[in-house]
């Protein structure tokens, strides 16, 4: 179904398939690779981790990402 809060995710959803945490500037890096221009990826064994180009914008994608 689609609504006007799906919007957000129109784009889609990042995957990132390593469920290692990210605890390292490596893991970082491959993090952000997964993320690319969009704005939510999904974290393996983890949840969601979420992005945006202000901390009011990444709160926004985090209340919206349930």
């Amino acid at each position: 179904m689609v609504s006007q809060d799906s919007l957000l995710f129109a784009r889609g959803l990042g995957h990132y398939p390593s469920p290692l945490l990210v605890t390292n500037p490596e893991r970082g890096r491959a993090l952000a690779e997964c993320l690319g221009d969009l704005q939510v990826v999904v974290l393996k064994n983890h949840g969601l981790a979420v992005a945006g180009s202000t901390v009011e914008n990444a709160t926004l994608h985090n209340a919206y990402e349930v």
